[in-house]
């Protein structure tokens, strides 16, 4: 697990950064924000995030994720609006299609403003949109 990894590394090095991912179909916007935000701090500004929409089918199902191309990439979109104000430290009132935020905020804040870089691959043209 890569945040487990991440957390233990970070207090060890001091210029090494960390990629880890965030799974919009396995993870709330808010919990993925905090966990974001936690372990900026902790690495003291060293997080690269990268957004997983999915993977291979057979590991999507084995995740519990059993929703359409199409699908991953809405829930996708509409997570990153979410996390992206939550870690720009806007407290969120969200109704949406996949996700209801009531009162979404973080404590604590990332170190990097307004959040620590993202990295999102993908060449259909769904994940074109998304990326945009």
């Amino acid at each position: 697990d890569s945040w487990v990894i991440a957390s233990a590394l970070a207090p060890l090095t001091e210029r090494l950064r960390f990629l880890v991912a965030v799974r919009p179909g396995l993870q709330s916007p808010t919990l993925a924000a905090r966990m974001t935000a936690t372990l900026d701090r902790i690495s003291n500004g060293r997080l690269l995030i990268n957004v997983v929409t999915g993977g291979d089918p057979l590991e999507n199902k084995g995740d519990g994720i059993f929703l359409s191309h199409a699908e991953r990439y809405e829930v996708t979109q509409e997570f990153l609006q979410v996390y992206k104000r939550v870690l720009s430290g806007e407290t969120v009132e969200h109704q949406g299609k996949h996700f209801r935020i009531e009162d979404g905020r973080l404590l604590f804040p990332p170190v990097q403003t307004p959040y620590p870089p993202l990295y999102f691959g993908g060449s259909s043209d769904a994940g074109s949109t998304v990326a945009a």
